[in-house]
């Protein structure tokens, strides 16, 4: 999947994420908290499912979306391990109010549980926003060499002194050191320490 691919269905799964816990919240209004319930997980499963897509992660089942953002994203500590016994609780508890008989859910317990997961839907947001943050400004570093113009640089400041003491026609000094050297003292104040 291409990178423009893996983000589109990061934000599709978000969406779906967003309208599930709608419609939890719906269902629950109508007092229907074994359906609601089942919405619920289907909100949390949804916003793990876009950031393991955001981090070009493809699970195949269930399963493979808890054991993906168990080894990415919990054991990382870039979520609460809380996050991950979530999703495996609610998860089970789907299947049983979708396949057991008289599955005993009231609707305070599914409103508590509805809480918790806008809470992980909001945080997957935050963590999709900063990450697109991140993928911008690291787009955002590519530019041209300051001393030749020429040169492009994909991620500044990488590389730099290699440019500069090779191919970088916008120095006067000889020697890849006094190159270095100049560029340094031309541009330090661009190289960000």
């Amino acid at each position: 999947m291409t990178g423009d691919g893996r983000r589109q269905v990061s934000r599709e799964e978000l969406s779906l994420a967003r309208e599930d816990l709608s419609a939890a919240h719906e269902l629950l209004r109508l007092d229907y908290p074994r359906i609601a319930l089942t919405r619920i997980y289907f909100a949390a499963f949804h916003a793990v499912r876009a950031l393991l897509y955001a981090e070009n992660l493809e699970p195949r089942s269930h399963r493979g979306v808890q054991h993906l953002f168990n080894l990415h994203f919990i054991r990382s500590g870039l979520f609460e391990a809380a996050t991950g016994r979530l999703l495996a609780r609610l998860q089970k508890y789907r299947e049983e109010a979708d396949y057991g008989a008289g599955f005993p859910i009231d609707g305070d317990s599914a409103a508590e549980e509805l809480e918790v997961v806008a809470r992980l839907v909001a945080d997957v947001e935050a963590s999709l926003a900063e990450r697109k943050g991140a993928e911008e400004e690291a787009e955002g570093h590519q530019r041209p060499c300051p001393a030749c113009r020429t040169y492009l640089f994909k991620r500044w400041p990488w590389g730099w002194d290699a440019h500069a003491a090779h191919r970088c026609e916008g120095l006067s000094a000889t020697g890849t050191e006094a190159r270095k050297a100049e560029f340094r003292r031309r541009f330090g104040h661009l190289l960000g320490g």
